[in-house]
């Protein structure tokens, strides 16, 4: 179990306020980073948690808080499966239309040659609706040769394309630097 810290300047050094106590399961299990939107909410991933029938401990999450009147609330907007990813283990990244893209170390289309064959790992973006809902939709499935284990932030240029690392795949299985175009 990790909560959500927050650190305040202060005269003496800093403060240290917990926003949010994750209680493993659904919720969330290991939470790696979040990212603030325009409007003060925080959003993150957890590595494992979320929907537990992907095996014991989850194939993680995607959640929010939001600061309330009586203090922050964490709600569940993306539950990976393994077809779409599995382990996202960085921060995500904000477009300006507050779409939301990360990286999922494994998951993605079953591959012999990745994770015991669940995957090489996936580039997810979740589009924000309307409505305040979420759409979840696989940007690419690394296939070994092309990257296996994306762990990085990524980051968009003006063009919309989106750049980023992975852990190993490749030639020689040492890792790429990748770039998705729309």
């Amino acid at each position: 179990m990790r909560a959500g810290l927050k650190l305040t300047p202060g005269s003496a050094g800093y403060h240290e306020t917990v926003l949010y106590n994750f209680v493993g399961g659904t919720d969330g299990i290991n939470p790696n980073g979040v990212v603030m939107d325009a409007a003060g909410r925080l959003y993150g991933t957890t590595y494992y948690g979320g929907d537990l029938t992907c095996n014991s401990y989850g194939c993680g999450t995607v959640f929010r808080l939001i600061n309330g009147v009586s203090g922050w609330h964490e709600s569940l907007i993306h539950a990976f499966t393994g077809g779409n990813g599995r382990n996202p283990g960085a921060n995500l990244t904000q477009d300006v239309s507050g779409n939301l893209y990360g990286t999922a170390s494994t998951g993605g289309v079953a591959n012999s040659k990745c994770d015991n064959g669940y995957g090489c790992g996936v580039v997810f973006k979740l589009t924000a609706t309307s409505t305040g809902g979420w759409i979840p939709s696989v940007l690419h499935a690394f296939h070994q040769s092309d990257g296996f284990g994306p762990q990085s932030v990524l980051t968009l240029d003006a063009a919309g394309n989106i750049y980023g690392t992975t852990l190993a795949g490749g030639v020689g299985n040492f890792g790429v630097v990748f770039e998705i175009q729309p």
